[in-house]
């Protein structure tokens, strides 16, 4: 009991060619010609085109070429404008990548200039420093007020405020006589 539909089935008698030479070919016997499921195969379905279709005349053919040699150009002419804005937006984006790479180099430069000068001038006070044998109190005082103002710079605390306790509410007392 299928439920799809079956394929169409066609028949297919075998016959054999005309023999030339009795010899050479008998292929018929009574068990070909019998109908068994072995010998029936599907037939392959060939869509006729209905339409009529009238020959191209020559001027229909030199239009048709006329079109396509334009429209070659034009895609031609597309695909060389893709190439070329694709060419420009890689020059661009690569004249970005050394400008970027040039200010970063500049800053860093920058930075291991001040770094340097840092360096020379807290080895200029070691060496005032190590000159003297007494070292007074003031000159050392001066120069942790000036590393801690350069290390820890002044911010204002926000200031936080206590909320009060919330009350909890109260609850009426129930009695029962």
């Amino acid at each position: 009991m299928p439920t799809k539909k079956q394929p169409v089935l066609a028949k297919v008698e075998t016959t054999a060619p005309p023999a030339d030479d009795n010899d050479t070919i008998s292929l018929l016997t009574d068990e070909t010609e019998s109908v068994d499921e072995d010998n029936i195969i599907q037939a392959p379905k060939v869509k006729e085109d209905k339409r009529k279709t009238k020959p191209r005349t020559q001027k229909q053919i030199e239009a048709f070429e006329k079109v396509k040699a334009i429209r070659d150009e034009k895609r031609k002419e597309r695909i060389g404008k893709r190439e070329q804005e694709k060419a420009e937006q890689q020059e661009s984006q690569l004249k970005l990548k050394e400008e970027l790479q040039k200010q970063t180099e500049a800053k860093i430069l920058k930075k291991a200039v001040a770094i340097k000068k840092k360096h020379i001038i807290q080895e200029a006070m070691l060496d005032e420093i190590s000159d003297e044998d007494e070292i007074p109190i003031e000159v050392v005082k001066k120069i942790q007020q000036r590393k801690e103002k350069k290390t820890l710079p002044a911010k204002p605390q926000p200031i936080q405020k206590k909320e009060a306790p919330t009350p909890k509410p109260q609850f009426p007392v129930y009695t029962f006589i």
